[in-house]
């Protein structure tokens, strides 16, 4: 896409991710001013503004739009309806392609790296986008305890989401984004990298910490369906974390993972996690999410927090959702305060992949939703039973040495359509019900000795590193860099 091809005046369908892409190209080559509004299929309400533009729903300009040039800034995928509408209605349509899109980012970080010159502030990438938790939070706020001078970016889809008054929300694909990805000595992100990884700059130095740690879900090329989405190409694979200086493992098989199936040969430092240093220094969260969801002080939780099924993400299907999490809650708490004798209260959470993707609301009522309490740590320092399927979060729990239970009846499957495991479910250490009366039996007949022997020889096996001092170490590799940016530099 070159600058003269654009006309004069135009409008701009989408008001999304790769319209913010377009926008900044625009404001670049100081094309801003020719955008006449942006036009969506159905306005929200109280969506004025997008980029400095006025939003305009499909319905209430559609009479305007005759020989009007309209470019189409919406993922391709989506676009075919989009542009059969412009078409029936008069209007000019180009569609900007994926390619597209790259070029324009490409534009935008060599227009923002041609000084060269980096500032010591960093770039946090948490989940894409996602909010103030995991990995990301407790490095940064050891950063911020040790040195408050540090400017902190946190990478964002949306512009109301929460953070603490030290760190700058800055949204993935704007002016803003660009500029600060290009000038910012040091990123940190709990992913695989960022398209930004393509224009890393020399001197620039990159923390990946990943999310998961125990041998459950396959992950990358040792997953028959991350490898079929890379074309079974590892050069696909390996270009995901090249952009790393350093891989910070929890374990000993997080360590082989980051080789083996990332194919990953940087360096690795074996730190432990920073999110799980919570459970080493006794903190707990129990009294404030007690006071926040008006539970008795007395009385124990159990939190239901099942990982993610590809398919939901896919089909978008409440009644699907229905049927994978068919857990009766209320048996569980009945056979919990039997088997313990207290009180208990059930929630649950889901997966972040699964409530961006599938209406959640009326899954139980005999729990109580938490699944947009932003930090699992700080809920798993509060709760004293966990039940889960194959997410890593069991992991975690472990190393509270509290009790937790599995419950699961799609394990064949999902070892052939989605993920696989490395470790088939039925031999991880925990109790195990596959119908909800099985896991109340399980619970019923829960032996604390026998389980506590499972835990040692689990983490025995497949080593943990965790000690509390996580969050420690790499703030400490941290404000090395900012102060001897040479000694990690790259030529």
């Amino acid at each position: 896409m070159t600058v003269e091809i654009l006309p004069d005046r135009f409008y701009v369908y989408g008001a999304g991710h790769y319209a913010r892409i377009f926008m900044s190209w625009l404001q670049m080559n100081k094309m801003e001013n020719r955008v006449k509004g942006i036009v969506v299929t159905d306005k929200a309400e109280g969506e004025t503004v997008f980029c400095g533009c006025r939003v305009y729903g499909l319905q209430d300009i559609k009479t305007y739009l005759n020989r009007e040039m309209v470019y189409i800034a919406v993922s391709q995928d989506i676009s075919h309806g989009i542009i059969n509408e412009l078409d029936m209605l008069g209007a000019e349509n180009i569609q900007l392609t994926d390619l597209d899109f790259e070029d324009m980012e490409a534009d935008l970080f060599a227009f923002f790296s041609e000084e060269g010159k980096l500032y010591n502030q960093i770039v946090v990438w948490n989940f894409w986008g996602m909010g103030y938790y995991d990995q990301c939070k407790y490095i940064i706020e050891e950063v911020h305890k040790r040195d408050k001078d540090i400017k902190v970016y946190w990478v964002l889809k949306e512009e109301n989401t929460a953070l603490p008054e030290w760190i700058e929300p800055i949204i993935i694909g704007s002016y803003e984004y660009y500029m600060v990805m290009s000038r910012s000595r040091l990123l940190v992100t709990n992913v695989n990298s960022p398209s930004s990884c393509k224009f890393k700059q020399k001197n620039q130095y990159y923390i990946y910490t990943w999310h998961g740690m125990g041998p459950s879900k396959r992950l990358e090329w040792d997953s028959p369906l991350h490898r079929a989405k890379a074309g079974n190409d590892k050069e696909v694979v390996k270009r995901r974390w090249s952009g790393a200086d350093v891989m910070i493992a929890g374990s000993n098989f997080c360590h082989e993972v980051y080789r083996n199936s990332f194919l990953y040969d940087g360096v690795i430092e074996d730190w432990g996690y920073p999110r799980n240093d919570i459970f080493f220094k006794g903190v707990s969260f129990e009294d404030a999410i007690k006071d926040r969801y008006n539970i008795g002080k007395e009385k124990k939780i159990i939190l239901y927090a099942p990982t993610f099924r590809n398919e939901l993400m896919e089909s978008r299907d409440t009644d699907r959702l229905q049927e994978i999490y068919d857990i009766d809650l209320s048996l569980i708490r009945e056979a919990a305060e039997k088997r313990f004798a207290s009180e208990f209260v059930v929630m649950y959470r889901f997966h972040n992949y699964v409530y961006r993707y599938v209406d959640i609301s009326s899954y139980q009522q005999n729990g109580i939703d938490v699944t947009y309490y932003p930090d699992m740590q700080e809920l798993l320092s509060a709760i004293d039973i966990l039940v889960t399927d194959y997410s890593s979060s069991m992991w975690d729990f472990s190393l509270k040495r509290k009790p937790v239970f599995l419950y699961y009846h799609d394990a064949e499957e999902y070892e052939e359509k989605y993920q696989g495991f490395y470790v088939f479910p039925d031999n991880y250490p925990y109790p195990k019900g596959h119908t909800t009366e099985e896991l109340c039996n399980e619970i019923l007949a829960f032996d604390g000795d026998v389980y506590q022997k499972r835990l040692d020889e689990w983490f025995g096996k497949y080593g943990t590193y965790d000690d509390g001092h996580a969050s420690e170490r790499v703030a400490g590799r941290i404000l090395d860099v900012m102060k001897n940016p040479a000694k990690y530099g790259k030529g």
